[in-house]
C-alpha cells in the first residue's frame, strides 16, 4: 500500500511524521509532499496533516499558484476516487485564513474518507468517520541521548514560536520575578512576523530578569539537553489542544505548566499527579508562583504513565486506518 504523506519527509529534527512511518508495517510504503508528486505520481492513499500550510504564502503570485494547484489536486482525488485521510491536529488553524482558504479546506474535508483525532476532546461531526490515535511519546527516541541535571528555578519555553503561544506575555510576566522562578530559557524558531518584536521583548526583559534564548531549530541531542536542564517547561498557549512539546517534556520526565483545557486535564489524569500543572485565567506572576508551589508539592518518584503511546502501536493504528480508507 502506497501512502503519500502531504508533509515534508522526516529529517534530522524530530517531527510528528516520524511516529507514523518509523515503525510502519513492511506492507506500507511512504512518499512525501511535492506538488509534482501529489499531482503526477501514483499512490493508493493520501494523508493530510496541516493542509492550510500547502496553500499559504505571503507572496500573492505564489499563493495564487499554490491554490490553483490545490484545486487541481482536489479534482484528481475526486475523479480518481483516491482515499483521503486527515489527521486533525487543531480544531481550527491557529492563524485564520481568508475566505478562499476556508472554502478550499472545506472542499478537502468533504472528500476525506477517514479522520484521525489525537484526543477525545476533538470535536467530531456526526457524518465523519474518526479514529482516535493518541500522540506517541518519545522515550525510545531519546533513550540514547545524554541528559543534563535539572537547574532549580529554570523554566523552559520550547518549540516553534508563534503568536498564539503567548511567549511575549510570558516574558512580560517573568520580569515581575515570580517566586520560585530564577531563569527563563527560550529555545525555538520564531515565525518571521515575530522576529523583531520577540528580540526586542527579550532584550527589554533581560534587563529585569535572567532570560536567555536560542532562536533556532535544534537537534534532538540539543533539545534533550535543554529540556532536562530545566526544572519545568512552561507553555502559556492561548489555545491548548494538542502539543507535541508536552509529550517531549513528559517523555524526558520534566513537568509542564499549561493553561487548563479539556486536553490538558485528560492528559494530567492519564500521566499521574504532579506532571501536568494547570492554571486558570491569564498568566500572571502570582499564577506562575502558585504553579511552581504546586509543582514542588509533588515528589514525582514515578515517571509519567505513557504506556498507551508507544510508536509501534501508533504506526500500526495508522496502517489500519489507511487500509480501512482504501477498502
Amino acid at each position: 500500500m502506497r501512502v503519500l504523506e502531504a508533509v515534508e519527509a522526516p529529517g534530522d529534527t524530530l517531527k510528528f511524521i516520524n511516529q507514523i512511518v518509523d515503525f510502519a508495517p513492511e506492507s506500507v510504503s511512504f512518499s512525501f509532499f511535492s506538488w509534482r508528486r501529489v499531482l503526477l505520481s501514483s499512490y493508493d492513499v493520501i494523508h493530510f496533516h496541516w493542509p492550510e500550510h500547502l496553500i499559504r504564502d505571503v507572496r500573492p503570485i505564489r499563493r495564487f499558484v499554490k491554490r490553483s494547484l490545490f484545486r487541481i489536486l482536489l479534482a484528481r482525488l475526486r475523479l480518481q476516487r483516491l482515499p483521503v485521510v486527515r489527521t486533525v491536529h487543531n480544531v481550527s488553524p491557529h492563524t485564520p485564513g481568508d475566505q478562499e482558504e476556508e472554502r478550499l479546506l472545506a472542499a478537502l474535508d468533504r472528500q476525506v474518507t477517514e479522520h484521525v483525532v489525537l484526543n477525545e476532546c476533538t470535536p467530531r461531526g456526526s457524518d465523519q468517520r474518526a479514529t482516535l490515535i493518541r500522540h506517541a511519546h518519545y522515550r525510545d527516541r531519546f533513550e540514547a541521548e545524554p541528559r543534563e541535571e535539572s537547574i532549580p528555578g529554570r523554566l523552559l519555553f520550547l518549540g516553534r514560536i508563534e503568536p498564539y503561544k503567548g511567549l511575549l506575555e510570558l516574558i512580560d510576566t517573568v520580569t515581575y520575578r515570580p517566586a520560585g522562578v530564577n531563569e527563563l530559557r527560550i529555545v525555538g524558531k520564531p515565525v518571521p512576523d515575530l522576529v523583531a518584536s520577540l528580540s526586542e521583548a527579550i532584550d527589554r526583559g533581560a534587563e529585569a530578569f535572567p532570560i536567555s534564548a536560542r532562536l533556532t531549530y535544534v537537534t534532538d541531542t540539543d533539545m534533550v539537553k535543554e529540556v532536562t536542564a530545566a526544572e519545568a517547561l512552561v507553555l502559556p498557549y492561548r489555545e491548548m489542544h494538542n502539543s507535541g512539546v508536552m509529550l517531549v517534556a513528559l517523555s524526558l520526565a520534566r513537568p509542564v505548566i499549561v493553561p487548563r483545557s479539556c486536553t490538558t486535564t485528560m492528559l494530567a489524569e492519564e500521566v499521574g499527579a504532579g506532571w501536568v500543572i494547570e492554571y486558570d485565567g491569564p498568566l500572571t506572576d502570582q499564577v506562575l508562583a502558585d504553579a511552581m508551589d504546586d509543582l514542588r508539592s509533588h515528589d514525582r518518584a514515578i515517571d509519567p504513565v505513557l504506556d498507551t503511546r508507544d510508536w509501534l502501536h501508533v504506526a500500526n493504528a495508522y496502517a489500519a486506518v489507511f487500509t480501512s480508507a482504501l477498502r
